[in-house]
This record gives C-alpha cells, sequence and structure tokens, in this order.
C-alpha cells in the first residue's frame, strides 16, 4: 500500500493505539506490541470501506476487561471497577460511539 501514516488512532484509558492495516503489531504508546501473539495472521483490515480491527486486543491494550461469548457470538468490554452488567442495543451504539473514548 505504501502508506506509512497509522490507519487507526485512538486514545483512550490514558493510552495511545495505533493500529496499521495488514500488520500484526500494533502500537501502545510508542511500545510495539502483538496485535495477538498466537496468531500472527490476526491483523486489521478494510472490507467494504469498513475498519475490522481485534476488539480484545484494543480493549486490553485500553485498560477494558474483554470477553467473548460463543454462543451469542458477542464480545463484551468493561471497565474493571465496573461491575459486569448485559448491556441494551441503545448502550451498545453508545459505547461505539465517543462515549467509550472520551471518559
Amino acid at each position: 500500500m505504501g502508506c506509512r501514516r497509522p490507519q487507526g488512532d485512538r486514545q483512550a484509558g490514558g493510552r495511545r493505539v495505533l493500529l496499521w492495516v495488514g500488520k500484526s503489531q500494533g502500537d501502545v504508546d510508542g511500545k510495539r506490541t502483538p496485535i495477538d501473539a498466537a496468531n500472527a495472521a490476526i491483523v486489521p483490515e478494510i472490507l467494504t470501506g469498513r475498519a475490522f480491527v481485534a476488539p480484545r486486543f484494543v480493549g486490553e491494550s485500553t485498560g477494558l476487561d474483554v470477553s467473548w461469548n460463543a454462543d451469542a457470538c458477542s464480545v463484551t468490554a468493561w471497565r474493571a471497577e465496573e461491575q459486569r452488567q448485559p448491556c441494551s442495543y441503545e448502550a451498545r451504539q453508545r459505547c461505539m460511539s465517543q462515549a467509550c473514548f472520551d471518559s
């Protein structure tokens, strides 16, 4: 691609996370970090004009606890100090907006 600038740049939880499309490492506060140390095939990618990234990497890099529910095919992320509770659709939509990154 030849593009040298980060494809994703978001500051959250006091940390800066950079991701590059097609790269198996991200940058967390200036430190190169594997997105998935067990599987180098896990990389950010663009599909039909949308960026797809590994939610566990982004969540844990910004201080969130992350879990995968295989039965529901869903990822849940929460702040460790908060009690984990199921989210409504509206709450998930708020989280996908700036709300989670602004606190």
